[in-house]
């Protein structure tokens, strides 16, 4: 028995040695076709580069190498194992490849070597040293920091200055990104004080350099341990250690370029913790990319790039999908062109421009959120011709990127409107948006573009041309200036001061718009505002008090009647707006939650969405990535022949003889039909005969490739009348149901009513906005009929809660209903 114990465990070692050693290898497609780009994406296969013109290049294992050769495709062999690992070596005494103690301690020195214009920064700690903290022995060797490099005239104050960045190794198995960012650091710091360019923008801005973002999966390919490793060290499955990839799977790490949070999905990137574009269980769930987020989040970057390799392209945002086009297109493309056509490629002619998307689309990139959050002009480098160029070629391409890197520097200085923001009464700095028109109004949607909190500074890096540029904040007098010139002489300086606007009141009441009744408890809200919702009285009448004077949008909702959004113009003083609602026979998903008898399927619940056909709000298909699915269904009980109708509308690849993506409905699951493309709000109509009946909206994705939203939206969705309906609105009404609560808002206290068909188990629970368990007001038998049930304001522990949005849910043996309550301190 013990020999055979030892066998076995002799088999598993030799098992493991097996799957760790397999060789790998990045195989190249030259001129791919749509059909080989498109399963080779689809698969979640590990894609090192792709032109879709030129080649695709993926890595795979020696088995799948030769499963692909038995299915004759036609591939050639670009970079194996054993070339990466010759040319991490320094073979001719030229500079090489830095590991993570010569980098720091290099930075060190750099440090003491140019005290005035250099300091160091510990921004954040790596996955490993986190783990090293708690006690685990197995991560002692990755006990790393993220240190960054800040080059200023004045480099330890935080001056009203622009400021860059320069970003290295995202990806462990890309380390001349590392060596790229060290180059342009030593370049700056060599040259201040002789080259007079480089001088003047050390003295006017703030230069930032993160050599290195991932330094424990840096470690695994210096080391050559897995000169594949592409992610951290993220202990996926929990036990404790670095596990060894197999085949094409790496159980451990997130990818750091999957991970920030603007446009964070499925587009290029897995839900699946063994592949390689893993983008972890949230956004920003890794420490690395964290520490880069407060990085960028805590000082005014107006340009800067992330290196990567490889390919010898300048990427732009955005690239979390096909076809979106960014509100800074045309000077992020003139930027792109002018630094890429200063870098000679290695191999053949420059670097190419071009739109991240283009390359391929990913979502939580840096590049994404950088912009998409702080409006950074923000760009990708892909380095070179494979992952690891020979050290002989280092020092080449590190010079070859220079130039491009200065020119990303000096932007600012030219063809730039800049300025700042002031309160006209206190002289205060302080944040507003700039609005360009012809701009901002294009493209798909980023955060507005503000000025920064400490200093009121702005930069909007633009074309030669004229603007009409508007100023504003809430609470203030919006500033337009028309004609603002932009020339590449130098900066165009426009300093700005907004008055805080006059004080209004808004007040009226809320009418059924046939019966001309007064309509309690409808809600209205003031968008895009920090204004509470307020809701109507039993005269109907509601009140806003000490609004600014200004242009708004107003929603009002009230339960069984058709939301409206309204555009109302304040002055000083006393405003009066009436409203009329219409019933609304229609699910138009107004109380921006979903009804409880509605249910989810495939691989992302859907959510509610503000594009939308009817009122403010829809229901948007979930997020989902290559060969995946997001339902909406409902079963409902249909009390005679009648018919189901809703609105639709879908952004996505359009194919009439394939049908790659698209959205499909289905009754009983019998697909009724099918839609992609770019198809605005239609409605669609559907008989249906009488019984029990499934309804399904599938969203679904085939592959990688993406274009526009790639989603579906419905909304305004008239059910067939049903066994449990309520013949005098036409609702869809289970057996089962909360009714209302009253007062809403309220404070402290609130009744919640709700209606019981047949004597059972009920469970009324309150929980936050965050679906998060607040308290248990019932859980017990009840006979049937109408019940009123007190909710206090309190919690489980008897502790008072904040002002803030509730949901009463009401849970039986067969049905769930859920009302929002508003409370109100």
């Amino acid at each position: 028995m013990r020999n055979k114990i030892l066998l076995l465990s002799l088999m598993f070692i030799i098992l493991n040695i097996n799957l760790f050693s397999e060789e790998k290898m990045v195989i190249r497609f030259l001129y791919p076709s749509a059909d080989i780009i498109r399963e080779f994406y689809t698969r979640d296969y590990d894609v090192a580069s792709c032109k879709p013109s030129e080649y695709l290049d993926i890595v795979v294992s020696s088995d799948k190498y030769e499963e692909l050769l038995k299915r004759g495709l036609d591939f050639i062999i670009t970079q194996t194992e054993s070339n990466l690992k010759e040319n991490l070596s320094n073979t001719r005494d030229l500079e090489g490849y830095r590991n993570y103690s010569v980098l720091l301690s290099e930075l060190e020195f750099l440090e003491a070597l140019y005290p005035d214009i250099c300091k160091l920064y510990d921004i954040g700690d790596s996955r490993g040293k986190l783990y090293c903290e708690e006690g685990n022995s197995n991560y002692e060797d990755y006990n790393h920091e993220i240190w960054a490099v800040k080059v200023s005239d004045n480099v330890e104050t935080e001056e009203d200055e622009p400021c860059v960045y320069y970003l290295g190794e995202h990806h462990a198995r890309e380390p001349i990104s590392l060596e790229v960012v060290m180059a342009i650091l030593n370049h700056i710091l060599e040259n201040y004080g002789t080259d007079p360019t480089i001088t003047d923008n050390v003295n006017n801005a703030q230069i930032w350099f993160v050599p290195l973002v991932n330094p424990d999966g840096h470690k695994i390919v210096t080391d050559e341990y897995d000169m594949w490793w592409r992610k951290n060290i993220c202990d996926n499955n929990g036990n404790g250690e670095i596990d060894p990839s197999y085949y094409n799977n790496y159980p451990d790490g997130v990818d750091p370029n999957r991970n920030y949070g603007f446009e964070w999905g499925l587009v290029g990137a897995s839900d699946n913790p063994v592949s390689q574009t893993y983008h972890g269980l949230e956004p920003f769930s890794e420490p690395e990319t964290t520490a880069i987020k407060q990085l960028l989040d805590s000082l005014h970057f107006v340009t800067g790039i992330s290196y990567h390799s490889y390919g010898e392209v300048v990427l732009f945002p955005f690239g979390y999908n096909n076809g979106v086009t960014s509100p800074d297109h045309d000077a992020l493309e003139d930027l792109a062109v002018s630094m890429a056509s200063s870098i000679p490629g290695i191999y053949s002619g420059f670097y190419t421009p071009q739109e991240s998307w283009m390359l391929y689309p990913c979502m939580g990139t840096t590049d994404d959120y950088s912009y998409g959050v702080n409006g950074t002009f923000a760009y990708t480098f892909e380095l070179a011709d494979e992952f690891i160029p020979p050290a002989y070629l280092v020092d080449e391409i590190c010079q070859d990127n220079i130039e491009a890197a200065l020119i990303l520097l000096d932007r600012v200085n030219q063809s730039t409107l800049t300025g700042h923001i002031t309160d006209a009464l206190s002289g205060l700095p302080m944040i507003a948006e700039i609005f360009i028109e012809g701009i901002d109004d294009t493209g798909v949607f980023r955060n507005p573009y503000q000025s920064n909190e400490e200093f009121g500074t702005y930069y909007r890096l633009l074309l030669d041309g004229t603007f009409n540029v508007t100023f504003s904040e809430y609470g203030y007098e919006s500033v337009t200036i028309e004609n603002v010139e932009i020339n590449s002489e130098g900066q165009t300086i426009l300093n700005i001061e907004l008055n805080p606007a006059g004080i209004s009141n808004l007040s009226g009441v809320i009418r059924d718009a046939e019966t001309l009744e007064v309509i309690e408890n409808a809600q209205l809200e003031i968008l895009n505002t920090p204004i509470e919702i307020v809701t109507s009285n039993e005269e109907g009448e509601y009140y806003f008090s000490e609004i600014p004077v200004g242009d708004y949008e107003i929603l009002i909702t009230a339960l069984n009647y058709t939301a409206i959004v309204e555009e109302i113009s304040l002055s000083e003083g006393d405003n009066a707006f009436d409203f009329e609602l219409v019933i609304c026979e229609a699910e138009s998903f107004e109380y921006g939650v979903f009804s409880e008898i509605l249910s989810f399927g495939g691989n992302a619940d859907w959510i509610i969405d503000t594009e939308s056909y009817h009122g403010y709000y829809s229901a948007r298909s979930g997020i989902i990535g290559s060969n995946q699915t997001s339902s909406l269904i409902i079963e409902l009980d249909v009390l005679s022949d009648d018919v189901i109708s809703f609105f639709k509308k879908v952004s996505c690849e359009d194919d009439e003889e394939n049908d790659f993506d698209y959205l499909a409905f289905y009754i009983d699951g019998v697909e009724q039909s099918r839609w992609d493309g770019e198809t605005d709000w239609i409605e669609e109509i559907f008989n249906v005969s009488s019984g029990i009946h499934t309804f399904e909206w599938e969203y679904l994705k085939d592959g990688s490739v993406s274009q526009g939203s790639d989603c579906a939206w419905i909304d305004y969705i008239f059910f067939p009348e049903t066994s449990g309906t309520d013949t005098d609105d036409n609702q869809v009404v289970m057996n089962s149901y909360i009714l209302s609560n009253y007062p809403n808002p309220f404070n402290p206290s609130t009744e919640i009513e709700f209606y019981l068909k047949t004597e059972g188990k009920v469970i009324l629970n309150i929980y936050n906005l965050k679906g998060q368990y607040v308290k248990n007001l019932k859980n017990d038998f009840i006979e049937p009929g109408y019940h009123t049930i007190l909710w206090d304001g309190t919690d489980n522990s008897g502790k008072d809660v904040c002002t803030g949005i509730y949901f009463g849910k009401l849970r039986t043996s067969n049905y769930t209903s859920t009302i929002k309550m508003i409370l109100m301190k």
